[in-house]
Order: structure tokens, then C-alpha cells, then sequence
């Protein structure tokens, strides 16, 4: 129906040679580096800015005022809440290695930068779409949210004017409003609850990649995995809920920066003892980044 496809929407073009860097603790490097370790999504409610999903629907509402189709809904979907169409889970990378705000961040005690090949990536999240998701019309059939799951990887948008666009374009491409004839009778409120439960949905799974301003400086791309479904895979790890999404392709990580704080040389020798005991081949480097607190 509404949900983003790739035939809809052109997936962002992926260089095989780039790498993206994920900055984590020794625990979450351990496990990564593991055989037959998984790739888990975080539920968008327990990032480390908890606001970030509130402020892409604010910024969807108000972009939505500007498409005369839809406008009388902004105000509504601004104010509804409703659980059933509210899980996202994310996985976080960031084109920018040795980043001082991003070792501040998600490094606490000292940790490490995941270099990955994003083409690694970019061909899991392919099986993935491919194993899970339905066929769209012409030939299969509409998606379903509460039975569907779907997957996403995209660089995030910050800023304001570009996301509204890109909110107002994936509306434009992909909302299927109800119509209903006239002569039918049916009630104004059923058409609109009807679009209101389309424009959660596509609302949903398009605004988490509309990050404030002030976030700029992490240069992100995301996984994001979406569908009712995903509640009956939850796992608690570390404090989070979290759902498995794929194997961690060992064979993607190219190199591991080590973080500039914490015990630096423990650390540097814990990439290296790890190297060696999974029978990797990444190359291992120090931040140069001064670091304070």
C-alpha cells in the first residue's frame, strides 16, 4: 500500500569501496567479531536521543500542511498516539571515523569505530527485503503492516528543508488514500480513520531519517526494520530491547579504530587478540583526536 518498495522509491546508491564506522564498547566488539554473531535493531525508544522520533513526526506533520490532499490530517496525526504503529528498530553508522562528539557519545570508558564495507551491508539488507517482503502490485499483493515485516537503509537527512521535502515526495509517491462513492453513504469519519491509519503508517516508517540539526556532525546512515511481527523476536541486551536482523558480515570489517580515551594500549592489543582468535583480517588503527572528559 504506502509502504516504501524500492520499485517506489530508488534505494541511495552505495560505493563498494566506502566504509561506515559503528562506535561501540569491547563487549559489543567481542560479540561482533564472534562466528554466527547477529546484527540486532535497538527500539527507536531507547536510542540515546530519545526525542529523535518525536521531532521527525512533528516535522511530518508539518510538512504534510503544505499538500492539499492530506493537510486536514497534520494536526491529527500530530496529536494521535497509537502503539500498534509505533516500533522502529535501528542499527547506526556513521560515514565519519575518529570523531571526537561520536567517541564522547557511544564510547563511554573507551571503545572502538566498526569499519564496515557499506556494500556489505547494502547486500544483506537485499536478502533481507528479498526473504521478508512482499511483492508489490503489479503481481503480488499490498503489503500489511500488522503481518509484514520491511527494512530500510538510508543515509539521514538533517536538513530541515530537504526532509520535508523527501517527507512530501514519499507521501505524494506513496499514500493510496480511500475513496469512497457518494451514493454509498458511508461515513466521513470511517473515510478519514481509514487515511489517518495509512498516513500513521507511511509516517512511521519514513521519519527516522529526519535527525535534527545539531546533529549533523555524525554524518549517518540506518538500518531501520519496521512490522508488527518483530514484537515476537525481542531480545533484552544491554539494557534494550533489540531484534535480531542478520549475521554481522565478519568478512565487511575492513578496519577497527581504537577509541582516544580510556586504556588506549588494552585496547589496542584487544583488537588484535580478537584479530587473531576470530581469523579476521581488519587493520587496526589509533584515533588521532584529542580527547577531554
Amino acid at each position: 500500500m504506502e509502504l516504501i518498495c524500492e520499485e517506489n522509491v530508488s534505494p541511495q546508491k552505495v560505493d563498494t569501496d566506502e566504509i561506515i564506522w559503528h562506535y561501540t564498547t569491547a563487549n559489543v566488539l567481542n560479540e561482533f567479531l564472534k562466528e554466527g554473531s547477529i546484527l540486532y535493531g535497538t527500539h527507536h525508544r531507547f536510542l540515546n536521543d530519545g526525542k529523535e522520533i518525536s521531532y521527525g513526526r512533528e516535522l511530518f506533520s508539518s510538512s504534510i500542511r503544505e499538500l492539499p490532499e492530506v493537510s486536514k490530517y497534520a494536526d491529527l496525526l500530530l496529536n494521535e498516539i497509537n502503539p500498534q504503529y509505533m516500533d522502529s528498530y535501528l542499527f547506526c553508522f556513521s560515514y565519519k571515523n575518529d570523531d571526537l562528539y561520536q567517541w564522547r557519545s557511544y564510547t563511554t570508558g573507551g571503545g572502538f569505530a566498526i569499519g564496515f564495507k557499506q556494500n556489505s551491508i547494502f547486500q544483506l539488507v537485499r536478502e533481507f527485503k528479498k526473504k521478508y517482503e512482499p511483492q508489490v502490485p503489479p503481481g503480488g499483493r499490498i503489503p500489511k503492516y500488522l503481518e509484514d515485516i520491511r527494512m530500510d537503509f538510508q543515509d539521514c537527512e538533517y536538513s530541515i528543508s530537504q526532509s520535508r521535502e523527501r517527507i512530501k515526495g514519499c507521501v505524494s509517491i506513496l499514500y493510496m488514500p480511500t475513496f469512497c462513492d457518494p451514493e454509498l453513504h458511508i461515513p466521513t469519519e470511517l473515510i478519514d480513520k481509514s487515511n489517518m491509519e495509512s498516513l500513521i503508517r507511511l509516517r512511521d516508517q519514513i521519519v527516522w531519517f529526519c535527525k535534527h540539526p545539531s546533529f549533523a556532525c555524525e554524518k549517518e546512515t540506518r538500518i531501520a526494520c519496521f512490522g508488527h511481527p518483530l514484537r515476537q523476536k525481542i531480545e533484552y541486551i544491554g539494557g534494550k530491547p533489540r531484534v535480531p536482523l542478520f549475521p554481522v558480515p565478519r568478512d565487511g570489517i575492513v578496519e577497527i579504530t581504537v577509541s582516544p580515551h580510556g586504556n588506549v594500549s588494552q585496547n589496542q592489543l584487544l583488537a588484535e587478540l580478537l584479530r587473531d582468535r576470530y581469523k579476521l583480517n581488519y587493520k587496526i588503527t589509533c584515533s588521532h583526536s584529542s580527547f577531554v572528559g
